[in-house]
């Protein structure tokens, strides 16, 4: 019973936060998102995008900030979720 009060209550906050993220995005923020949630770190995202690695922290930040994330692993983990949300 706890686990799917775990899960819905999960699931909810996937949803609002992914309305949250969609008010506002910018182009990068999704890019970022999704090389994220296909297991990519911030210095291979920067590499890959030819951006320096603090602004894919800035970009990281600003994600986690619009979707009411507080930690990284909570970043990755909602990545993941909204990457498996688009198949």
């Amino acid at each position: 019973m706890q686990k799917r009060v775990l899960e819905r209550m999960g699931a909810r906050r996937f949803e609002q936060a992914t309305a949250d993220l969609t008010a506002s995005p910018t182009n990068r923020e999704f890019e970022v998102l999704r090389l994220i949630g296909f297991g990519f770190g911030t210095r291979q995202i920067a590499e890959k995008l030819k951006r320096s690695v603090k602004t894919i922290e800035a970009h990281r930040a600003n994600i986690k900030e619009k979707l009411g994330l507080k930690t990284g692993t909570e970043l990755i983990r909602y990545a993941i979720m909204w990457i498996k949300d688009k198949d």
